[in-house]
């Protein structure tokens, strides 16, 4: 299941606990984050960054200027339910040409 690393009580997205049970059934790493995402997930060697949003939920200004000005290559999802997660996490392992990076 998920590892936590809290930094301060913040409250969590109430669709979070079972996109993060569902990723980890797939065999993926899913760490819990605050800052700057909700989760760091891993499978296949690589890093991605996902923030989970309720059905409406948008982005906070930090989470924007966060977005805009990341340098790292992982790739940074936003999505409310797990297979728009998984179809991002997949389409970000394939690339952007449609080859698997792994």
């Amino acid at each position: 299941m998920a590892r936590y690393m809290p930094r301060f009580a913040k409250s969590r997205d109430a669709n979070e606990a079972q996109i993060l049970a569902d990723l980890s059934k797939l065999g993926f790493g899913v760490y819990r984050l605050d800052t700057p995402c909700d989760v760091l997930v891993a499978r296949r060697g690589l890093n991605h960054l996902v923030e989970i949003k309720v059905a409406g939920g948008r982005l906070t200004p930090g989470q924007k200027l966060f977005r805009r000005e990341w340098k790292g290559r992982g790739c940074i999802h936003t999505g409310e339910n797990f297979e728009s997660i998984l179809k991002q996490v997949m389409d970000c392992e394939r690339g952007i040409d449609g080859k698997r990076r792994v």
